[in-house]
């Protein structure tokens, strides 16, 4: 008869966000995934996934897949003497997710207002910032929306080419770069209107290998920890195949 142990073993070390590992030979699929995470851009961080460990079976395909996370700041900001409207505001940012073999995965990051109205500008009377004599001076009436959050996905598919740099014997890891560029805010109005905001991005990265697992799933090695510290859960559906009497 076909019988399914279920294993779940726990690693930790020092200094690692959560890394989740699940494998199922039931479904032929192992994945794992990191948060990247949310901080204003631009920046770039370094982050490990488990690398397809060959005992497992024959991996037959590799897909990396990103889901944006964080938030944004919408403002808009009007000097004209009259109030304005403005649709599709948007402050967003490009991310891209670097990986062995050459392979780059790209989204963008969006916060958005569908639409909004911004005051009239006003003059008064005062002494401007960086100026030592008061007069007249105009202050653009403001629109501002912040903790909108963050919307974009995106997947690819590994060439087959690539895998041997994806694999390992035991449990090894592959390093990843996640670059997040500069701020794009911008949006439609009337000239006399400007478009600003702020952006902290992050993201939920998966790499899902599938694969024809092997008749008898080896247990994990104890003591294996992912380079650059953490907690690594692996939860993994074993199969084992036995005789019938």
């Amino acid at each position: 008869m076909r019988k399914f142990l279920l294993l779940a073993l726990c690693f930790s070390s020092a200094s690692f966000a959560g890394v989740s590992l699940t494998c199922s030979s039931t479904l032929g699929e192992c994945s794992a995934s990191v948060m990247v995470p949310a901080s204003a851009v631009p920046y770039s961080y370094n982050f490990n996934l488990p690398k397809f460990n060959t005992d497992w079976g024959t991996l037959t395909g590799i897909t990396l897949s990103t889901q944006a996370t964080g938030t944004g700041e919408v403002s808009v900001a009007n000097v004209l003497p009259s109030a304005q409207t403005f649709t599709n505001a948007t402050s967003s940012a490009p991310l891209s997710i670097s990986g062995p073999g050459g392979v780059h995965l790209n989204l963008t990051a969006t916060a958005s207002v569908a639409a909004g109205s911004i005051p009239a500008a006003q003059v008064i009377w005062g002494t401007p910032m960086g100026s030592s004599t008061p007069g007249y001076f105009p202050v653009p009436g403001f629109f501002l929306q912040n903790g909108l959050p963050l919307t974009g996905s995106n997947s690819i598919t590994i060439n087959s080419s690539n895998f041997g740099a994806y694999e390992g014997a035991g449990f090894s890891t592959a390093t990843f770069t996640a670059n997040a560029g500069r701020g794009i805010y911008q949006g439609t109005s009337v000239p006399g209107v400007f478009f600003g905001g702020d952006v902290d991005a992050g993201g939920e990265v998966t790499i899902t290998y599938d694969l024809i697992p092997s008749d008898v799933y080896p247990a994990p090695e104890p003591g294996f920890g992912l380079l650059g510290g953490g907690l690594l859960g692996l939860t993994f559906l074993v199969r084992r195949v036995r005789a019938r009497a």
